[in-house]
């Protein structure tokens, strides 16, 4: 099961720090760090990590994705716009 969030348009690219950990995935610094304030009950999660997730969808879509790492549960896999 992983938990990512991929949107083109408004928000952030996201996966959950528990699934970079289980499937031991590289992380790297994240250029500018920031904070983000609607998750974790409006609580502010740092997000200073990076990871490169690669995914398809069926046998015809294969994509990699830059994504920000936070301790999320929120979903499995949504896709925003243009995907």
């Amino acid at each position: 099961v992983c938990d990512v969030i991929i949107d083109g348009g408004s928000c952030e690219n996201v996966v959950s720090q528990a699934m970079v950990e289980k499937l031991a995935l590289v992380t790297v610094d994240h250029p500018h760090p920031y904070n983000l304030v609607w998750l974790e009950n409006s609580q502010k999660v740092n997000v200073y990590k990076q990871c490169l997730v690669q995914f398809t969808i069926g046998d015809i879509y294969y994509g990699k994705v830059l994504c920000d790492v936070i301790p999320i549960d929120a979903c499995l896999l949504i896709l925003g716009r243009p995907w």
